[in-house]
């Protein structure tokens, strides 16, 4: 683009000035590239939440993973009817298999499917090697967290490396909880 075509293009409306700015000047004949802009916030649809995982485990590290799911399944994900309370995953060999999950029936779905299958979990091979590594060596546990639609409606799952706390360290965390709120309440009561 010559300095001419580009000053007389940039008055014409706001949007397109914008555009024009954003795109870098090059001399290559490059026309049909856009501006890239990075996505600040992530928005995503929750399915399902497993509530008793951050009580049950100490979470180490979370994944975001897919699901390889039928037709069905994910029509009833779109209807809520996903339960992940119960659920785990398992390793076994370069793959993780997601166990006791449930993905309810749809009365429209032609073909039905069984609610308590193993589903597979899409994750990288290196990356299933070395979470199945932890889980045999170390004793860890992989749980899942949530199942959500992300961006582009695809289903995710978050899944946790976690270790399983005794008594004593659900007593302490939950004696922790009760100071910092006790502590908040006393600061928002002394500011009035």
């Amino acid at each position: 683009m010559s300095s001419t075509s580009r000053s007389t293009t940039t008055t014409t409306t706001r949007n397109t000035k914008t555009l024009l700015q954003a795109v870098p000047n090059n001399n290559n004949n490059n026309n049909n590239k856009r501006p890239t802009t990075k996505k600040t916030k992530r928005y995503y649809k929750q399915i399902s939440y497993n509530r008793k995982a951050r009580r049950n485990y100490e979470i180490i590290d979370t994944l975001e993973v897919g699901l390889s799911l039928l037709g069905s399944e994910v029509k009833s994900a779109r209807s809520g009817t996903v339960s992940i309370s119960e659920a785990y995953l398992q390793s076994s060999g370069s793959s993780l298999l997601l166990h006791n999950s449930y993905f309810g029936n749809v009365d429209t779905c032609m073909v039905p499917h069984e609610p308590r299958r193993v589903r597979r979990v899409l994750v990288h091979k290196e990356e299933a090697r070395r979470l199945g590594k932890k889980c045999e060596q170390q004793g860890y546990t992989l749980v899942v967290l949530k199942v959500y639609f992300n961006d582009d409606s695809r289903i995710k799952m978050e899944v946790a490396l976690g270790k399983g706390k005794n008594v004593r360290d659900k007593r302490a965390d939950i004696k922790d909880r009760d100071i910092k709120r006790e502590t908040q309440r006393t600061i928002k009561n002394f500011n009035r």
